[in-house]
């Protein structure tokens, strides 16, 4: 599917964003906040920056939209959404790089309100690529798409076949939910880049949708259905469920990056969980790449499966080389700059030199964006006297930015766009450096998956200032080799 290229509006690099949405509806009006600050607190990895919650009673709304994570919400707004009484609710946590004094402002649910008087709330994770040149302008992708939602709903239309219309003309990665005082729609993209998930309360009590299985599990859901390439789900005021797929062609390309990193371990992925594609990873790292070594050490918390796997297979021990400080700080990776990324390693890791002291290690990683967090790590464990450091990665280099909702930077700031693998090796100063092949990671996931990051194949059209698009991937010869260090 597509647009034609005039209508194709440049979505700014500051719009990118990876959130974790939830939603619930229920058959009767009940207390329904507790749910969705259950659910947001176990998304709460997909995003620090804010988060925000809008619950919708017979007669009134209550919502809040705060900075920072959810713990943060003031505890008189806590008490005041815990005993608030509705029929659905909605929340979002939310990781973006709009430049803004206050990032509450960019966190979802975006009021979207029809010329009639009705209204909804959607939230979003994920990016608008594109979209027609008429749409207004707004703080981020989520707000214009709630705007415009609004505007285009037309008098006696019905909210699922608005959406069907709408989204023909957008060209993005994207999950989505919608939810009015008695109905709940939750949508994907033609490509089922970002997750959603249906889920059903116990009791019929009503039903969740969920960036993650375990936003479910926490509120006492059983997961009904994921979300497949292109589809919409609409819970009525009656409580039906209408599925249909409602773009014309459509192919499921899982994101790569949440088996990889963002998703929880304990979220099922397609019928497996994230922790076990990851241990896959590392047991197919160690065939693929053996090294003498004395430990093998995993770095919080993504690598540590893959790092388990490495040393299953390779059967050099594992050890916990890195100790984590529980309140040390955020994921990294998801950190807004380089200054506060690169402090927030230390922040939150520590060598140990009674673990790593005159040992050869071999440290897997699940992936090298910018490299500053890997070459922290490298120095730490030299200072903390370790003799030799061979770096193995779960993933393919990372050479093209992602434009469907991973925050992974420009072009220029992505390490492996401009640098051989050696050369990679001899900025981290390692001993030896190897990432996971594309065969290999496609036989972890064992689905089709995008891996547009790796070798920037995009599975849309593309606004040509988003950046160059290669025509073919990278070598897999070309990350799968090992570069050693010539010490003399």
């Amino acid at each position: 599917m597509g647009i034609p290229g005039e209508a194709i509006a440049e979505i700014g690099r500051e719009l990118r964003e990876e959130c974790g949405v939830f939603a619930v509806w229920s058959p009767e009006s009940t207390r329904q906040g507790g749910r969705v600050i259950r659910g947001l607190n176990i998304l709460q990895h997909r995003g620090q920056d804010a988060c925000g919650i809008v619950l919708l009673g017979d007669e009134h709304v209550c919502s809040v939209k705060n900075t920072g994570k959810v713990e943060d919400i003031p505890r008189d707004k806590v008490e005041e959404i815990a005993a608030f009484i509705g029929r659905t609710g909605s929340g979002h946590v939310r990781y973006g790089t709009v430049e803004t004094d206050d990032p509450a402002k960019a966190a979802g649910p975006n009021l979207g309100k029809a010329r009639d008087g009705r209204f909804f709330y959607l939230n979003h994770n994920g990016t608008i690529v594109s979209q027609p040149r008429e749409w207004a302008p707004a703080l981020t992708d989520s707000a214009r798409l709630a705007e415009t939602f609004g505007l285009q709903w037309r008098e006696n239309e019905r909210l699922p076949d608005m959406v069907r219309r709408v989204l023909q003309s957008v060209i993005g990665g994207f999950a989505l939910t919608l939810v009015t005082r008695d109905e709940m729609i939750g949508v994907v993209d033609p490509n089922n880049l970002r997750p959603l998930i249906l889920g059903q309360l116990p009791e019929n009590k009503g039903f969740v949708l969920a960036s993650e299985s375990p936003a479910l599990e926490i509120v006492g859901a059983r997961i009904v259905h994921r979300l497949d390439a292109g589809e919409m789900v609409h819970v009525t005021s009656s409580g039906r469920i209408n599925r249909e797929i409602i773009f014309p062609e459509t192919k499921h390309l899982e994101c790569s990056f949440e088996s990889i990193y963002f998703a929880r371990p304990d979220a099922m992925l397609n019928g497996n969980s994230a922790q076990m594609r990851r241990y896959k990873m590392g047991e197919l790292l160690a065939s693929q790449a053996p090294v003498d070594a004395d430990i093998v050490v995993g770095v919080p918390d993504s690598g540590i499966p893959a790092a388990q796997g490495y040393a299953y297979v390779s059967g050099i021990r594992l050890m916990n080389g890195l100790v984590r400080n529980r309140y040390g700080g955020d994921r990294s990776f998801i950190q807004p700059s380089d200054d506060e990324r690169v402090s927030a390693v230390r922040r939150k890791l520590l060598a140990d030199p009674s673990v790593v002291d005159g040992k050869r290690l071999i440290v897997v990683d699940d992936s090298i964006v910018r490299g500053n967090t890997s070459r922290e790590i490298v120095e730490m464990f030299r200072e903390a006297g370790a003799i030799e450091v061979h770096g193995r990665i779960s993933s393919p280099t990372v050479t093209n930015p992602c434009y469907y909702g991973i925050a992974t930077g420009d072009r220029d700031q992505l390490m492996a766009s401009d640098m051989t693998v050696d050369e990679m090796r001899v900025a981290l100063d390692m001993d030896t450096l190897v990432f996971l092949s594309h065969q290999n990671l496609n036989a972890a996931i064992g689905t089709t998956h995008c891996g547009a990051c790796f070798g920037g194949e995009y599975p849309t059209k593309l606004p040509i200032p988003c950046g160059v698009v290669r025509s073919s991937p990278v070598a897999v010869t070309d990350e799968s080799k090992v570069f050693e260090n010539q010490r003399g």
